[in-house]
């Protein structure tokens, strides 16, 4: 069970981090097509 936790958090960090990734991308196209 010890080694499910650090697993988790890991997974969660990547999809923070991807989801970030694609709000900034889109960010940027949106001020692109402005």
């Amino acid at each position: 069970m010890s080694s499910t936790v650090p697993s988790l958090y890991f997974r969660k960090a990547c999809q923070m981090l991807a989801m970030t990734r694609v709000g900034m991308h889109w960010g940027l196209k949106k001020i692109s097509i402005r």
